[in-house]
């Protein structure tokens, strides 16, 4: 290792996020119809991880593809929604849990006479329903809220790391979860966290 090889690495390379070796990615899908913008969900098919949850369309990212080719191909092979019909207006911001888990989110257009071209795969996804952007603007989420604490076990190694390992105050985290009802659908978890979020940036 020496400065030219951290040089040209640096040059070549986009940033990252420590310790996160493995990320999924997700479009928010826009759908402007003429009394408003509409945000567009799938609800998972029972029978796989989550089966039953509401989700905007995603997945985990390929080796070799960036988080916004991910958005776009797992939209796609959930919708059966050709890339042609969805304009990808940018990148939005990277969620990440304290369980690891990695999600960049992408916001995406996607033309309502386009919706007659959805052929969903079954195997992934039961249904696909659109809610209009003013429910969540006109009725906050009921929200949530636990610590997040350290498990240190007895065994951890105090001497190595401090004088007075017996005042060590171990930092908690803390972590909202959002919950939306809307016409039989339940909104919630990481989904909601990313539209309070997408609500705080653009309605803020």
């Amino acid at each position: 290792m020496n400065l030219k090889n951290i040089r040209e690495t640096l040059c070549g390379r986009s940033p990252g996020i420590i310790e996160v070796e493995r990320a999924s990615s997700v479009l928010i899908p826009l759908v402007e119809k003429t009394d408003g913008l509409y945000m567009l969900f799938e609800k998972r098919a029972n029978g796989i991880r989550q089966g039953g949850e509401v989700c905007f369309p995603g997945g985990r990212i390929d080796r070799g593809e960036t988080p916004a080719q991910t958005a776009l191909r797992e939209t796609e092979e959930e919708l059966g929604l050709p890339q042609s019909c969805i304009e990808l207006l940018g990148a939005f911001d990277t969620l990440h849990n304290y369980t690891d888990v990695t999600i960049h989110t992408y916001i995406g257009r996607i033309e309502e006479p386009a919706l007659s071209q959805l052929n969903i795969q079954e195997d992934e996804v039961e249904q696909v329903f659109l809610v209009p952007v003013r429910f969540f603007m006109e009725n906050p989420p009921y929200v949530y809220r636990f610590d997040v604490v350290p498990d240190i076990g007895e065994d951890f190694p105090y001497d190595m790391v401090v004088d007075a390992p017996q005042k060590y105050d171990w930092l908690k985290g803390k972590c909202n979860v959002p919950i939306w009802n809307y016409e039989g659908f339940t909104i919630w978890g990481l989904t909601a966290r990313m539209i309070v979020w997408f609500l705080k940036v653009f309605d803020g």
